[in-house]
């Protein structure tokens, strides 16, 4: 009787292979601000009966060399002020920059600043304003034009930063107080830029080729 041999077969298998998932960011950010959104209200609220402050905005403009905002982009003015300052902000120093560019006087002004991932500010120089003489007199003395050492030597100055804006602001007090921007002056602050970010790429799986099939031998029958 002859015995029929027996072939072992070996079964081809294709297993998926899945890469790990890349070490290379796919995208990183600079840590710079893209845009920004600039509001600046100026006014005299005591003594020469305001109607409403000097404004002057702009919104979502490019970080680029020079200011992002000057006096070409007043909004508001009802009680017709003269004055203005520009707002630069620059990447390079991370400096916020509010400069006299016409100067004439104030009793408060706000400058907001907003952009994406905006941190803290700190200040690091102002000697934007000087006081007036006379200005501690009755009606403020808004028409005054030398400066007198009775009076602050600085107009006081607050900042702050909430969410994406960093509000800086400057009140006269006692609100009689009045203030001149100083021809050449500047307040200086350093921003906090965005934190870099990265993005992982994402896994992907590919199907590796097909195992060569293992060489088989055939068992002889047996004859005896």
């Amino acid at each position: 009787m002859k015995r029929l041999a027996v072939l072992p077969a070996l079964a081809l298998a294709i297993m998926p292979f899945v890469s790990a998932a890349s070490t290379t960011p796919a995208h990183a950010a600079t840590g710079d601000l893209s845009t920004v959104s600039i509001t600046v209200s100026m006014d005299l609220p005591n003594g020469r009966g305001s109607t409403g402050p000097l404004v002057y905005q702009v919104t979502d403009v490019p970080v680029t060399s020079g200011p992002e905002l000057t006096s070409a982009n007043l909004v508001s003015n009802p009680s017709d002020w003269s004055g203005s300052v520009t707002v630069d902000v620059d990447n390079t120093t991370h400096h916020i920059t509010v400069a006299t560019e016409n100067s004439d006087i104030f009793q408060t002004v706000t400058v907001a600043v907003t952009s994406p991932g905006l941190g803290a500010i700190t200040l690091v120089s102002d000697n934007l304003w000087e006081p007036l003489a006379g200005s501690l007199l009755p009606g403020g003395g808004l028409d005054a034009t030398t400066t007198t050492t009775t009076t602050p030597p600085l107009m006081p100055l607050t900042y702050s930063t909430t969410g994406d804006t960093a509000t800086i602001a400057w009140t006269s007090t006692p609100p009689n107080i009045t203030f001149r921007l100083r021809p050449g002056g500047a307040a200086v602050f350093l921003f906090t830029p965005p934190e870099p970010t990265t993005t992982t790429a994402p896994a992907t799986t590919t199907t590796a080729p097909p195992a060569a099939a293992k060489a088989v031998q055939a068992t002889p029958a047996f004859t005896g």
